[in-house]
C-alpha cells in the first residue's frame, strides 16, 4: 500500500524532527505536529474516540464493530476494517484514514 509507506515515511520525519528537537533542547513547534493531534472529522469523531478508548480491542466494547462500520461507511469500504484485523493493523488504517480521507 503506496499510502501506508508514505505516512511512515511522513512519521519518520517527525520522529527525526523531535529527535532533533530534543537534542538541541529546543521548544519549537513542530512542523507535522498535524500527526500528534489530528482534527477527526465530525462525522466520525464518536466512533473514532470509542476505538481509541478501548485500544482497538473488540473484547473492550461491545459495539466494536459498529463503531468499524461507521469508518467503512464514512471511507467507502477504502480501508476494510474488520474486527478479526489484529490491533495494529486496525489502528495504522483508522492513522490512515483520519490522514488521508476527510470529506
Amino acid at each position: 500500500m503506496d499510502k501506508e509507506n508514505d505516512y511512515k515515511g511522513i512519521l519518520v520525519k517527525l520522529i527525526t524532527e523531535i529527535k532533533r528537537n530534543l537534542q538541541n533542547m529546543e521548544l519549537i513547534d513542530l512542523e507535522n505536529d498535524t500527526l500528534l493531534n489530528p482534527d477527526y472529522p465530525s462525522e466520525i469523531h464518536y466512533p473514532v474516540s470509542k476505538l481509541f478508548s478501548c485500544d482497538f480491542d473488540s473484547s473492550r466494547n461491545p459495539l466494536f464493530d459498529d463503531f468499524l462500520k461507521e469508518l467503512n461507511e464514512y471511507s467507502n469500504n477504502l480501508f476494510d476494517f474488520n474486527s478479526n484485523q489484529p490491533r495494529d493493523e486496525l489502528f495504522l488504517k483508522c492513522k490512515l484514514m483520519l490522514y488521508y480521507y476527510k470529506k
